[in-house]
């Protein structure tokens, strides 16, 4: 960080990512607080040195002495597992800086992979593991906690729980034969197709054998997938699931809001995850500007738009915490659409962001909607939420966090992007594109442009960046043969006067 930022910093105050603490009479004790509320939530910085009177920020007297002792104190704690539990931190990520004659130590604490979650100070996991908000750092429940432990353990997701006392009884026949009916039809002559229903489930995985207990039956994918309404709200399966979709409205977006179209579980259809995809997805794809059919759920004159929104949609299913006291919501306005699921983002706001990274929660109910040819299991599903949005000029998604209880939000907004916003993106992009050409003065593959611009997804990266420079800055190697196995991109020679 250079001494503008941190004066930048300083001056805009403590936030859900800054925070100050004075540490004139020693090493603060309620830094391993703020250390482990950071790695549990988005990451941040901690700056000693600093301290507050009448809402005025001042330097607090750290000496070179001082800022010496409190790095090798800091060294030590951080590598005692019993005072903390992991050691984020490399020596970059401790700086000391004068700022007009004050000393300040500075801590960057990065968001924690969520295989290292929970991060706790001393050795109490259910006493010492803290989260962020803007209120400051709040200590965790034992429930949350334990909800950090399942996130972090990939050996098996969370929907593939096999329910007790289950039957094929509590799966709805008609939402089955439907989901066959779409199965076909994106996959015809699937041989799975020729299977049962017990058998079907088995392969989707949503009815397995445990190897180590020997216990089996059906899983909690199946049932939100496929289940009836009353046998998914049992206590045994997720007693908390409430699909909500509700639409305002411009009129009564300000004020008092009324909704005037909502799906919710009612009585009238077996409200599980297959059954509220189908109702919902038309409905959202109403903002689009271009004509959108549903022939069986077959895509007819799909447009990047359309496929954003059923990404989005299959997102907000498959990856929630059905064990949150939290409603999965759907809330349309005219002019943005406002999906929320219950959980915690499994990636950092970065990841998910550049795309080509995913880690689902509920891998068997990611599966479920693949095989209808619906869900991307590579992390290119945000690449074409973004992509839609782009490509129909609209703001760029916005992801954000709540907590008690956890929620993940993502804000789709439909209207144009305005001259700076755009004018930002566009400048973003052509950053991008001169780095190609440049990097492409010698022949280059997909794969070396992919690891240059440090991108996941190469489906992404052609279509949006390297294919609209060909005849203009880029050509192909192989022109005459798009898919050549050695084909390379190199830069256009611009003829100098």
């Amino acid at each position: 960080m250079t001494k503008e930022e941190l004066v930048n910093i300083i001056h805009n105050g403590e936030t859900s990512e800054v925070e100050f603490k004075s540490a004139a009479g020693g090493f603060p004790g309620s830094f391993g607080d703020t250390y482990s509320a950071f790695a549990n939530t988005e990451g941040g910085i901690i700056i000693l040195g600093v301290k507050e009177k009448n809402g005025i920020l001042f330097a607090d007297g750290l000496t070179d002495e001082l800022i010496v002792k409190y790095k090798k104190e800091f060294w030590s704690n951080a590598n005692n597992p019993k005072t903390v539990n992991v050691n984020l931190l490399t020596e970059e990520d401790v700086q000391s800086l004068n700022i007009d004659g004050g000393l300040l130590l500075v801590f960057h604490i990065p968001q924690a992979d969520i295989t290292q979650r929970p991060v706790y100070r001393t050795e109490q996991p259910f006493n010492g593991t803290f989260k962020r908000n803007f209120e400051g750092d709040f200590k965790c429940t034992e429930q949350e906690v334990r909800r950090m432990y399942a996130d972090a353990d990939f050996r098996c997701s969370a929907d593939c729980r096999i329910l007790r006392g289950y039957t094929l009884d509590d799966i709805d026949k008609v939402s089955i034969d439907q989901y066959r009916r779409l199965f076909d039809l994106a996959k015809p002559n699937h041989p799975w197709l020729a299977l049962d229903d017990k058998e079907l489930l088995t392969k989707l995985g949503g009815y397995r054998k445990d190897r180590v207990t020997g216990e089996e039956g059906l899983t909690l994918a199946a049932l939100l997938m496929f289940g009836k309404w009353q046998s998914i709200k049992d206590i045994e399966c997720a007693p908390n699931f409430f699909p909500d979709y509700r639409y305002y409205p411009e009129e009564q977006t300000k004020g008092a809001e009324r909704w005037t179209d909502r799906i919710c579980p009612d009585g009238l259809w077996e409200s599980n995850l297959f059954q509220f995809y189908r109702r919902v997805l038309p409905k959202l794809t109403t903002v689009t500007r271009h004509p959108f059919k549903l022939d069986e759920d077959t895509r007819i004159e799909e447009t990047t738009a359309h496929v954003a929104l059923r990404e989005a949609l299959i997102n907000l299913c498959v990856h929630a915490d059905y064990t949150i006291n939290a409603s999965l919501n759907v809330i349309h306005y005219p002019d943005r659409i406002v999906l929320s699921n219950p959980g915690t983002l499994l990636v950092t706001r970065q990841q998910y962001y550049r795309g080509g990274e995913s880690v689902c929660r509920n891998g068997i109910l990611q599966l479920m909607f693949s095989m209808l040819g619906k869900a991307e299991k590579a992390g290119s599903g945000v690449d074409k939420i973004l992509l839609g949005w782009k490509d129909n000029n609209w703001s760029k998604p916005e992801i954000s966090y709540s907590f008690r209880p956890d929620k993940v939000t993502l804000t789709l907004s439909v209207k144009d992007l305005d001259t700076s916003d755009q004018a930002s993106d566009q400048a973003s992009d052509q950053a991008i594109y001169d780095k190609i050409v440049e990097f492409c003065k010698k022949p280059k593959s997909l794969k070396e442009i992919m690891e240059f611009l440090n991108m996941k997804n190469r489906t992404y990266l052609k279509n949006t960046y390297v294919t609209p420079l060909l005849g203009k800055s880029l050509k192909m190697t192989h022109p005459e043969r798009v898919k050549h196995p050695d084909q390379k991109y190199v830069a256009i020679a611009v003829d100098k006067c």
